[in-house]
């Protein structure tokens, strides 16, 4: 069975692998290649090592407990290499009414959640009594008000939404976006409550924040090399097409810009989705338009390395995220070197800031000079700067979010669904079925038993 994954990004070189360890233990014949448009595997996934920093430029960790993430890892050798974050990870803040706040870290703790009011404190706290199941499908901050009031709704899960998608909490399906969070409801009812039973029914289950020693780089090129020859870089596919009721040997061939034409049994569509729509769109246009319209925000990464000294206070924890409506210019920022070590040299502070995002499109364009001002600025404003950063990296991601908007797994579902009519036909990637690297690890593995079950 000759098969191509299009597209070499996290989903791309995780379907891959999981292709040829499925096969492997079925016994399938696979004649696998990857291809990929750039000259470097791993998408928006990069790591960059400079003067003792390691800066990522999109995912910096996993979160996740056991499952397919830590088993690829096993599975690619790299075990040593896995670091859970510190303790401090644990302490996380918000930025509202102009300064800092600590996040409770327990139901109790949040009656002295200053970034509430007390009227908001005591609605938050009452989400067991209050709270109720709904069926229909709601948006992220309809479905956070009715458990914990409108204004813990728009401060406290306005700022994760925004951590997260760099979206709009009133334009997200809750089901789509936290699927999770719709489940707890159905079982639980209350928020509260299913978290306290699983926090006492855990135990090594739980979710934890890990990395790999030399970042998320070093995963996409154990992937990459575990490829060999079968990954093709620089390869851009530029159209799909099936052959008049399978009458071809393959039913599938793929036209690269080079001129070049290949035929495929089966073929993974791993590309950002507006590419994958582009592919789509000479043989189903309807599957096509609709994953051409999964919006997507982009945002820019500002890292800055300080020293010790030129705050005011040194940060503490994880970092802090930007309620809406603040109007500090970043949507949050990570203090990467109390999260794991390695990240900055001795003496030094690295700080990533994220900028843009569905509020504020037009931050990505910025000079490079305007971005690392403005994350300095609102440094200044939340944790106090009594000097410059000694280093600074940009990078921007455009397009990198895929916003789960109401009705994306309708849409969703409404694609798979067309592009039945084509077996052997697959999309891989976070604009589907979960944007965060654990979902698409996952997935991959999804959508890798589906490919090998249709084909015996």
């Amino acid at each position: 069975m000759r098969v191509a994954v299009l597209g070499a990004g996290i989903a791309g070189l995780t379907v891959a692998h999981a292709l040829r360890r499925e096969a492997s233990r079925g016994g399938a014949s696979l004649d696998l290649e990857v291809f990929e448009a750039g000259p470097r595997a791993g998408g928006r996934i990069q790591t960059t090592h400079s003067g003792g920093f390691l800066i990522e430029w999109a995912a910096d960790a996993f979160q996740t407990g056991p499952g397919p993430a830590r088993t690829l890892v096993t599975e690619l050798g790299l075990d040593r290499e896995r670091i859970e974050a510190s303790a401090g990870a644990a302490r996380r803040y918000i930025f509202s009414k102009g300064r800092l706040h600590l996040v409770p870290s327990a139901p109790a703790a949040a009656l002295g959640f200053s970034a509430l009011t007390p009227a908001g404190r005591l609605r938050l706290v009452a989400e067991p009594l209050l709270a109720g199941r709904m069926s229909r499908e709601e948006s992220v901050h309809g479905f956070a008000a009715r458990h914990v009031g409108e204004e813990a709704a728009r401060v406290l899960v306005g700022a994760f939404v925004r951590g997260v998608y760099a979206g709009d909490p009133k334009k997200l399906s809750v089901d789509a976006a936290f699927p999770r969070m719709r489940e707890m409801e159905r079982k639980h009812r209350s928020l509260a409550i299913a978290m306290a039973k699983e926090r006492r029914g855990s135990g090594r289950k739980t979710k934890a924040l890990w990395t790999l020693t030399r970042g998320m780089g070093s995963l996409m090129e154990r992937l990459a090399q575990s490829l060999g020859a079968s990954l093709k870089l620089g390869m851009p596919a530029l159209r799909l097409s099936r052959a008049p009721e399978y009458a071809a040997p393959t039913p599938f061939t793929v036209r690269f810009a080079s001129g070049e034409s290949r035929g495929f049994d089966s073929i993974v569509i791993a590309t950002p989705a507006p590419d994958a729509a582009a592919l789509l769109r000479d043989l189903d246009i309807e599957a096509a338009n609709a994953v051409r319209e999964i919006p997507c925000a982009g945002v820019a990464v500002v890292a800055l390395g300080f020293r010790d000294e030129a705050f005011r206070s040194r940060p503490d924890g994880y970092g802090f995220l930007v309620a809406p409506g603040e109007d500090l210019p970043i949507l949050g920022a990570l203090f990467e070197s109390n999260l794991f070590p390695g990240r900055a040299p001795k003496g030094f502070v690295l700080v990533r800031a994220i900028l843009g995002g569905v509020d504020r499109p037009d931050l990505v364009t910025l000079p490079d000079a305007q971005l690392i001002g403005l994350a300095c600025q609102a440094l200044d404003r939340a944790i106090g700067l009594k000097g410059g950063p000694e280093r600074t990296w940009v990078r921007r991601q455009e397009n990198a979010i895929p916003q789960y908007t109401l009705g994306h797994r309708e849409r969703v579902a409404a694609v798979m669904k067309r592009l039945g009519s084509f077996p052997g036909l697959y999309l891989a990637g976070n604009a589907y079925r979960g944007v965060s690297v654990g979902s698409i690890v996952e997935d991959a593995d999804r959508v890798a038993g589906w490919l090998l079950h249709a084909a015996r």
